[in-house]
């Protein structure tokens, strides 16, 4: 009994330590105690799970939540409601104070601790000679994984990171733990060395979606190393760079990062373009492409490569209903609604089933004599929604509700500003102004970018903990990689097929011919609200433009009687000026740990 004791006790002590290469006690639980015993190596593994970031933060707290949308909100997607704390990254507000990363940061909070944790597994697995085979070789593997995405996670922040392959001695002197930056190509290589161990060790184990396998690893490895190829191939754009390869990757190296992304896509992708045993679900509807947020891990779930779960342990419930859905009562108790809005300039990202493009109207709606959106638009200008907006590519309203209401949980979440008749409003029984513009940080635009959200089982309430699994990694992404990859390489036949596989499921006209631009605005609008874009534009080297540009919100005013929306545009979608240069293409490593630990902070912020 006492070494299950000891065991909880040192998962527990974990979350309250946070000292960068801390010298932790865990390694008290190493040795026989613990790695002879598969029970007490699967509560260790189930810590790992439950600290590793397999994507943005979880929303976990309602007091926080904007540090949990920090990747929308400073991308161009839209942003949280809230005007301070996380929403000040959007200035440039960023520094290497301790807390001037706005939610944004992953170098503190436990981190170093936790790639400690996983050292230990990796060592003490290695050595393991009680196990057998098939369990030492899943959960090797799984701990290979599980360090790359860790350096995954900070290498796309900070560039390059001190390589730790072994847990330090606790007994170390602080002068012998410090450990030099490694360049970001070496941090890239080791991703990859890390991952490749993985998929040998992986290879032939059956596994659950929500478990680390040889998919999930293929899965991590196309996308770091199409980061790497990417940050290789746009080396030029750079014009602040840390010294020594912190920063940056040399161009000559982009082909070799690119055919490797290639190879771990084509593992995951069906024929002609891979071998993998994953599809694409249906989509050419709204409800038919919501079913592949609705239903992740579900048996119809073809397309979710690897899914996180939320069993009830604490600090892994997810909030995304609560805070996604447009509110439908002011009950501060019930969701705390649109949390998260898009920008009008949003909903022109995404084209007509058609083909026209969506800063247009649709192909013969009447105009005033422009055929672009926004000059249609106006306070005494009043459309039929589903007529303007009814024939868009369905992935627009399966992400942001934009058609004045959204149906879900057997009620409506009102979206109007105002209506235009107050009398007939109460005849209908609806309210003069939604609750989304009415209760606390009321929105600077009625439209809610929802996606992630679970519409078919959404958990509102704040006091009870959301179990709805949400993916980690699924296909659209791998063929959007591949895509990026194969064109990049000279193979624009399948960065073509890959492109239209993603069209032809949402009802898209599909390309004659692709283009570099084709493949970036596929992969915006496919990819929207799932915490990409803000870091697409870093490695491409295209964010100062779009990260320094303000956008603006939108409103409905409803005349209820005819059904009929006036959607008005607001300048006001920002409060605060957005600012992107150079130096923010890396985040700042926090001064005292830089300090502390002889580390070269990164250029721009000395």
């Amino acid at each position: 009994m006492k070494k299950y004791i000891l065991v909880i006790i040192a998962l527990i002590a974990f979350t309250s330590c946070e000292d960068e290469l801390d010298k932790t006690r865990l390694d008290v639980i190493g040795g026989d105690t613990v790695w002879q015993d598969e029970a007490l190596i699967n509560a260790y593994f189930a810590n790992i799970y439950q600290n590793t970031r397999l994507t943005a933060r979880l929303p976990t707290n309602v007091s926080t939540g904007g540090d949990y949308y920090i990747e929308t909100t400073v991308s161009d997607e839209g942003r949280w409601r809230g005007n301070g704390g996380s929403y000040l990254a959007v200035t440039g507000d960023l520094g290497p104070g301790s807390d001037n990363t706005r939610g944004l940061g992953y170098w503190g909070n436990g981190t170093w601790q936790l790639l400690r944790i996983i050292n230990v597994a990796i060592k003490e697995l290695e050595n393991a000679t009680s196990l057998t085979e098939t369990f030492r070789n899943t959960r090797l593997g799984q701990a290979h994984f599980f360090r790359a995405q860790w350096y995954f996670n900070k290498v796309k922040r900070y560039g390059g990171i001190p390589i730790i392959r072994e847990p330090q001695d606790a007994n170390l002197s602080g002068e012998e733990l410090l450990v030099p930056r490694n360049t970001e190509k070496e941090t890239y290589d080791f991703i990859e060395e890390d991952l490749n161990k993985a998929i040998v060790l992986l290879k032939g184990k059956s596994l659950h979606v929500s478990e680390v396998s040889l998919w999930a690893a293929h899965a991590l490895r196309s996308r770091a190393m199409l980061y790497a190829g990417s940050i290789a191939e746009n080396d030029g754009k750079l014009a602040l760079k840390t010294p020594g390869g912190l920063t940056g990757i040399n161009t000559s190296e982009a082909n070799g990062y690119y055919a490797k992304s290639l190879e771990s896509s084509r593992a995951l992708l069906p024929a002609p373009l891979g071998s993998g045993i994953f599809s694409l679900r249906p989509g050419n509807t709204v409800s038919a492409y919501r079913k592949i947020f609705d239903e992740v891990g579900s048996g119809a779930d073809t397309e979710t490569i690897m899914s996180i779960e939320f069993p009830g342990i604490p600090a892994t419930t997810n909030l995304n209903s609560m805070f996604l859905l447009p509110r439908q009562t002011p009950d501060t108790h019930s969701n705390w609604g649109n949390s998260v809005f898009a920008y009008y300039e949003t909903t022109e990202w995404f084209e007509y089933k058609d083909g026209t493009p969506g800063n247009e109207l649709p192909t013969g709606y009447p105009d005033n004599g422009s055929r672009l959106l926004e000059d249609n638009l106006g306070s005494g200008v009043f459309h039929d929604i589903n007529e303007l907006w009814g024939n868009k590519d369905p992935r627009f309203a399966a992400s942001i509700a934009a058609y004045g209401r959204l149906e879900y949980g057997n009620a409506t979440a009102y979206l109007h500003d105002a209506v235009t008749d107050a009398n007939a409003a109460s005849s209908a029984g609806v309210p003069t102004r939604g609750p989304n513009q009415t209760v606390g940080n009321g929105a600077r635009s009625a439209i809610s970018a929802y996606k992630l959200a679970n519409l078919s089982s959404p958990q509102l309430d704040r006091r009870i903990d959301g179990n709805n699994p949400l993916f980690a990694y699924r296909l659209g992404e791998i063929y959007l990689n591949l895509a990026e990859a194969a064109y990049a390489t000279g193979n624009t036949g399948d960065a073509l097929m890959a492109i239209n596989a993603i069209r032809q499921r949402v009802g898209l006209p599909l390309k004659g011919a692709v283009t570099l631009d084709d493949i970036k605005q596929e992969r915006r609008v496919e990819l929207i609200f799932e915490y990409h874009r803000y870091w697409d534009l870093k490695r491409w080297r295209e964010a100062i433009n779009p990260l320094s540009t303000q956008y603006r919100g939108l409103d409905f005013t409803w005349d209820v009687e005819n059904d009929l929306y006036a959607l008005k545009i607001r300048n006001d979608g920002e409060q605060r000026t957005r600012f992107f240069t150079d130096r923010h293409y890396y985040l700042p490593i926090p001064f005292a740990a830089a300090q502390a630990n002889g580390w070269t902070q990164n250029a721009g912020y000395e």
